[in-house]
């Protein structure tokens, strides 16, 4: 089965749900408001495969409640922090 989209509703409910109606969203977002930036944090905390914390967190940078910022001095590592629409 697959979901409805409600990207296309006129309503902040339905929109707010188009980006936060997963569970593992919800878990990124809650470490991310308690102060977890990095890929690795999040993965080691949580359990989640890779695979599928690199969507929700690509996911949440698209719709733009998170943004990446390179890591100064490592330029592999990036952090992830919540934008003023996360907050």
């Amino acid at each position: 089965m697959t979901r409805q989209s409600f990207a296309e509703l006129d309503c902040s409910l339905t929109l707010a749900a188009e980006h936060l109606a997963d569970k593992w969203v919800m878990v990124i977002l809650r470490n991310a408001f308690n102060g977890m930036k990095r890929f690795d944090d999040f993965y080691t905390h949580l359990g989640v495969s890779s695979k599928v914390l690199a969507g929700r967190l690509k996911a949440l940078t698209d719709a733009e409640i998170l943004y990446r910022r390179e890591v100064a001095g490592d330029k592999r590592a990036v952090e992830y922090k919540l934008t003023a629409k996360g907050l």
